[in-house]
């Protein structure tokens, strides 16, 4: 399902279409159109291999100049992980992520908690893609002096 519903800056006057975008506050909208919205706290961008570079950099750039946005959180299409960055000060984001399914990710900013599996709960991964790095070989080339 597409979202027609778009987040403006009113700093930059840049538009963004996010996949997710909640808000607790009084919404906000541009004019009487009602799909441009204003004061979001959470903007949620699942990644994909063609966003990624794009939902990490500039986008994000911009959407840290939204006052009202407290969270920013992205999700993996390819594995189980979530990252959430939370606004801490006017210029300060801390960085969290969750990669299993007992994780749960906090939106603090509207009072909303859900446990990974339940975000994958229909996605089947490629059980290679799952396993991260392996060691191929295990050696050390000197002796560590005690």
């Amino acid at each position: 399902m597409q979202s027609d519903m778009r987040v403006k800056n009113h700093r930059t006057g840049s538009y963004h279409y996010p996949d997710i975008v909640a808000t607790c506050q009084s919404p906000k909208f541009e004019d009487n159109h009602l799909d441009t919205l204003m004061n979001p706290q959470v903007v949620i961008e699942v990644l994909s291999k063609s966003t990624v570079r794009f939902d990490r950099g500039a986008k994000f750039q911009d959407y840290q100049r939204i006052d009202s946005l407290k969270e920013y959180v992205l999700i993996s299409q390819d594995k189980m992980h979530v990252e959430r960055f939370t606004r801490s000060g006017d210029s300060t984001w801390e960085y969290e992520t969750a990669s299993l399914p007992e994780d749960v990710l906090a939106l603090n900013s509207i009072g909303v908690k859900i446990l990974l599996k339940d975000i994958y709960s229909k996605i089947k991964f490629d059980p290679e893609a799952q396993e991260g790095f392996k060691v191929v070989e295990q050696r050390f080339p000197y002796d560590v002096p005690e």
